[in-house]
This record gives structure tokens, C-alpha cells and sequence, in this order.
């Protein structure tokens, strides 16, 4: 006939093979949840980044290209934005695809497609002033010279 302490030993027994597991297990979730974290966190600074330059082309928007240099800098801007925007939307690709930021970063991931597609507005308005009004004005002055 078993005892109650036989039983009661292999109880714990079985309970201690698990224990461990559930505490790495444990530890695991906190550092999914510590990602989770520290991705929107990260999201967050780049969606300010964002805003801050909105707020800067904003200002270059009241200007005029007024030489050479001013020309050289509106293409390097360009550039480096398009760029910027390219290696966002990578990122944006990748942390969507892992569900567990996919549903734990959605407002900062829903803010970063926003300010993506923003900053692609901003650049096809700063070449239609900057850069298609001087072939525009180039392609009139040629027109006119023809007549």
C-alpha cells in the first residue's frame, strides 16, 4: 500500500521537472516584452525624427534656389531623404512581418507608414517646384526662342 508521502514525493517530483522550464519560460516573455519595448521606443524617435524634418522642409519650402550650391544641396537633400525614406520602409517590412511587434508596435508602426508616405509627398512637391519649374522654364525659353 503507497503513503501518503510516496505520493506526495512523486508529486513534487513531477512538479520539478517543470518548474525550471516554466521560469526560462518566463524569463523568455520578459524579454520578448523588453523588445517590444525598446522597438517602439526606437520607432517613437524615428516618427520624431520624421516630424522634425517635416517641420524643416516645411521651411525650405518659403525659399528660392539662389545659386549653384543652393542647387547642389536641394539634390543632396533629395537624395539623402529618398534614401531615408527607402531604409524606414525596410524596416517597417520587417518589423511588420514578426507578429508579436506586428500587434505590439501598432500605433508606432501605423505612425512610421504614415510619415513614410509623407516624406515621399514632400519630395515629389520639392522636385515639382525646385527641379521641374527650371526644366519647365528651360523648355519655355527654347519654345519661345523657336517662334
Amino acid at each position: 500500500m503507497e503513503t501518503l508521502q510516496e505520493i506526495g514525493k512523486e508529486i513534487l517530483e513531477r512538479k520539478n521537472t517543470h518548474s525550471s522550464t516554466m521560469t526560462d519560460i518566463e524569463h523568455t516573455i520578459d524579454d520578448v516584452l523588453d523588445n517590444i519595448i525598446s522597438v517602439n521606443k526606437f520607432l517613437g524617435g524615428l516618427n520624431t525624427t520624421y516630424l522634425n524634418i517635416f517641420g524643416l522642409l516645411d521651411r525650405m519650402g518659403k525659399l528660392e534656389v539662389q545659386s549653384e550650391e543652393d542647387a547642389k544641396a536641394l539634390d543632396s537633400i533629395i537624395d539623402e531623404l529618398g534614401l531615408f525614406a527607402h531604409r524606414s520602409s525596410k524596416l517597417f517590412a520587417n518589423i511588420s512581418k514578426i507578429d508579436v511587434f506586428k500587434s505590439g508596435c501598432k500605433t508606432t508602426l501605423n505612425d512610421l507608414r504614415t510619415n513614410i508616405r509623407s516624406i515621399r509627398e514632400y519630395l515629389e512637391d520639392i522636385e515639382e517646384r525646385y527641379l521641374l519649374s527650371d526644366e519647365e522654364d528651360d523648355f519655355s525659353q527654347l519654345m519661345n526662342s523657336l517662334i
